[in-house]
C-alpha cells in the first residue's frame, strides 16, 4: 500500500511539473501583437522586458517595446524613438540605460545608437558620433558604462569592418584602425566579467575559417591556441540576443 501511495504522489508531482512548465505569450494573446518580426530581446536590473525587431506603431515606426510585468509600452511614448528601419540590437548599461541600434538612420542617412536614459531618447555620441555607414548588428556595454558596437559599418579608409567602443565621450575604432581586420560582417559583440572583448561574424582567417576573435585590452587573437583551432564550416556565427 506504502509503495502505490509513494507512486501516486510521485506521478502527480510529475504530472503537476509538466503542467507548469509550459510556454505561454508574455501578456496574453496578442498583448504586444507585433505586425512584423521579433530581432532583439534584453531585460534591466528590475527584470523589464525589452523587445524590438520591424514591428510598428501606429504611425508606421519601429520601436521599442517594454514588458514591465503587466502591460507592454512604446518606450519613450508614441514616436519617442521613431526608427525608420528595423531595430535588430538592443542592451542595458550598469546603469539601466537602454541602447538601440540596427538600420535606421539619422537626419543625415546614417545609422547610430540611440540611447534611452528613462526619460528621452537620444543618438550617443551627439549626431554623426559614429558615423556609421551601414547597419548595426550588434552592441553591448561593459561594467565601465562603455558601449560596443558592430556590424555591416566599415573604415570609410581601409574597408575593414571593426567594432567601435563609446567611453562616455567619444566613439572610436577599438585597439585602433585596421586592429582587427574583419573582412565580413560582424554580427555579434559581447563583453566578459573582466573586460575581454569578443567578436563573431562572417569574416574569416587566412584560411579560411570564421573565427571567434577576442580583444584582451592590447590585441585582438582568435580564441584557442593556433590557426584554425574551431574551424568553423558554415558562413555566419551570429547572435542577435
Amino acid at each position: 500500500m506504502q509503495k502505490h501511495l509513494t507512486l501516486l504522489l510521485t506521478t502527480l508531482a510529475l504530472t503537476a511539473t509538466l503542467t507548469q512548465a509550459q510556454w505561454s505569450e508574455v501578456g496574453g494573446l496578442n498583448a504586444l501583437a507585433a505586425n512584423g518580426n521579433i530581432w532583439a530581446m534584453c531585460f534591466d536590473t528590475s527584470n523589464n522586458l525589452y523587445a524590438a525587431g520591424t514591428f510598428t506603431n501606429a504611425l508606421g515606426k519601429k520601436y521599442v517595446a517594454k514588458w514591465n510585468g503587466s502591460a507592454w509600452s512604446e518606450v519613450g511614448g508614441l514616436n519617442g524613438l521613431a526608427a525608420n528601419a528595423i531595430v535588430s540590437a538592443l542592451c542595458i548599461d550598469s546603469s539601466n540605460n537602454l541602447y538601440a541600434a540596427g538600420d535606421f538612420t539619422n537626419a543625415n542617412g546614417k545609422r547610430y545608437v540611440a540611447k534611452y536614459d528613462g526619460t528621452t531618447w537620444s543618438e550617443l555620441g551627439g549626431l554623426n558620433g559614429l558615423n556609421a555607414n551601414s547597419n548595426i548588428r550588434s552592441i553591448c556595454s561593459d561594467a565601465q558604462g562603455n558601449i560596443y558596437a558592430a556590424g555591416n559599418f566599415v573604415d570609410p579608409v581601409t574597408v575593414y569592418h571593426y567594432v567601435a567602443k563609446f567611453n562616455g565621450a567619444t566613439w572610436s575604432e577599438l585597439a585602433g584602425v585596421d586592429s582587427l581586420k574583419a573582412n565580413n560582417t560582424i554580427w555579434a559583440v559581447k563583453v566578459d566579467s573582466i573586460g575581454n572583448v569578443y567578436a563573431v561574424g562572417a569574416f574569416q582567417n587566412s584560411a579560411p575559417y570564421c573565427y571567434v576573435a577576442k580583444f584582451d585590452g592590447t590585441n585582438w587573437s582568435a580564441v584557442g591556441s593556433g590557426l584554425d583551432t574551431l574551424k568553423t564550416n558554415g558562413e555566419h556565427i551570429y547572435n542577435r540576443f
